[in-house]
């Protein structure tokens, strides 16, 4: 009697999320290029999927935007998705909250740095307010409606 084993593969979803993962176990090199070697190497060999497998699996991990092939089929990389963030911005006192400019330093700071790191900004929480004492939490209302929209995304900005 022959026994056929289950082809863990065979599921073209489940073989795009286990090429998402492999690719994922390299540094990505040369402005983010995964050589595709790296990725059908241990598909093929390590787990023993099978080419129609491989192919079956690649083409849903591009179809969904989760890899992107380059034309001479040679690498793929990870599509560059921004990551939602919330800024929480500070000056400690009342003379700084009006001039505006070290919330402007602040504010052109964080830009930058989202900016770099592919991170879409969704909220603000500004404040002028000293951070000394033991109850300084507690004096900064917008800090714990930073935290809030953290634990919250559908909480937004009070200012």
């Amino acid at each position: 009697m022959k026994y056929k084993a289950d082809r863990p593969y065979a599921d073209s979803e489940t073989a795009a999320r286990k090429i998402v993962e492999l690719a994922n176990e390299f540094e990505p090199i040369q402005d983010g290029r995964i050589y595709i070697e790296k990725i059908n190497g241990p598909f093929l060999f390590r787990l023993r999927g099978s080419p129609a497998e491989y192919e079956a699996g690649l083409d849903p991990a591009i179809a969904n935007g989760w890899l992107v092939l380059h034309e001479s089929g040679t690498f793929v990389k990870f599509t560059q998705v921004p990551t939602a963030v919330i800024t929480y911005i500070r000056v400690s006192t009342d003379k700084q909250g009006k001039s505006g400019l070290r919330l402007e330093a602040q504010r052109e700071a964080v830009a930058r740095f989202a900016a770099a790191e592919a991170l879409e900004v969704t909220g603000e929480f500004i404040e002028v307010e000293t951070g000394k004492g033991a109850d300084a939490l507690e004096k900064r209302p917008q800090l714990a409606a930073a935290l809030r929209g953290i634990r919250n995304p559908s909480q937004k900005p009070t200012n």
